[in-house]
């Protein structure tokens, strides 16, 4: 089965572990109704003002990424604006490029005066400053910093325009069916980046996960709280992480080594989480929250259940083999 791949996605699942167990590997059945493509949000609930944010989200899943099994959905497909989670596609074009030897990890790539002139988060960058793609896929992930996202845009695909194209066209293949990227990095419109949102649910965000954990590589970059990366001065720069769950001992959750937040003022707050217990992935994603902090109270209760739901199955699994 394709992961996340699944009919029911709309109305909201919240299963006890107990029940999680039970219904183990189909818990995946409940209703729904679809939602028109690229659609914002409709008009119910909390919408926070100014944007399409929501308390306490816009939309929210939980997942086992090895079967794409759903644990909780809850408007799992209603669309809003990823902000910075959208950079887990660019790192895993990247990543292809780099597993199908068209790029090299210790290669440079030049920052355009476009790339230069990304607001923060940023490394700083100035024009025909150069990184190595390994530093600028540490910046991309640990400091979330937007002008490392143009640069290795266009070091893959010439521009920016080329690599949102490829960026669709790979999502359109993973089964994104309701998302469409403007940019490499989610950054919202502006004077400098001329062009519309990007869209996505928790649901395609989900599914894109599922995708990128399949890569080993990918948690180089996301399980890291801290970097140390050369910049384009040739200067040591020590990255830290945006994503608390790495950072911070309230929130530490065993087995979390990713993946990505991001919030801009329009879309809110949102991460898209990852947990490994025994041979077993769970993802979790929480998009366009209200509030960093509701963001992060609904990511780990999510991330956590679904953690204990695979780890007991798991065990019940060992005790049944030894029977």
């Amino acid at each position: 089965m394709r992961c996340g791949i699944l009919s029911a996605m709309r109305k909201t699942l919240l299963i006890p572990i107990a029940a999680v167990l039970a219904l183990l590997p189909s818990a995946s059945a409940a209703g729904g109704t679809a939602e028109s493509a690229f659609a914002l949000p409709e008009p119910t609930g909390m919408i926070v003002a100014g944007g399409v944010s929501r308390d306490p989200y816009v939309g929210a899943i939980s997942m086992d990424a090895s079967t794409g099994e759903i644990f909780v959905s809850d408007h799992a497909d209603r669309p809003g604006y990823p902000a910075s989670t959208t950079k887990l596609m660019t790192l895993l074009l990247v990543l292809e490029d780099i597993e199908s030897g068209k790029s090299k990890t210790n290669e440079y790539a030049e920052a355009s005066q476009f790339a230069a002139a990304q607001i923060p988060s940023s490394v700083g960058l100035r024009p025909g400053q150069k990184m190595t793609v390994d530093d600028l896929l540490m910046a991309l992930m640990v400091k979330s910093a937007n002008d490392a996202a143009v640069v290795l845009a266009e070091h893959a695909e010439g521009s920016v325009a080329a690599f949102v194209a490829r960026m669709n066209r790979r999502a359109a293949q993973l089964g994104m069916t309701r998302t469409r990227f403007e940019s490499p990095n989610g950054l919202s419109p502006d004077k400098v980046n001329k062009r519309g949102f990007d869209i996505s649910t928790a649901h395609d965000l989900a599914i894109l996960a599922c995708e990128i954990v399949k890569h080993p590589q990918t948690f180089r970059y996301t399980s890291r709280a801290t970097a140390s990366v050369t910049d384009g001065s040739g200067n040591p720069l020590v990255l830290q992480s945006h994503n608390r769950f790495l950072t911070n001992r309230r929130l530490k959750i065993p087995g979390v080594d990713g993946l990505k937040t991001g919030y801009t003022d329009k879309g809110g707050s949102s991460i898209v989480l990852t947990a490994k217990r025994g041979e077993r992935r769970v993802i979790a994603v929480v998009l366009g929250s209200s509030s960093r902090e509701t963001r992060e109270t609904e990511a780990h209760r999510l991330i956590s259940d679904a953690a204990d739901a695979v780890s007991l199955w798991q065990s019940k699994n060992r005790k049944r083999a030894k029977k």
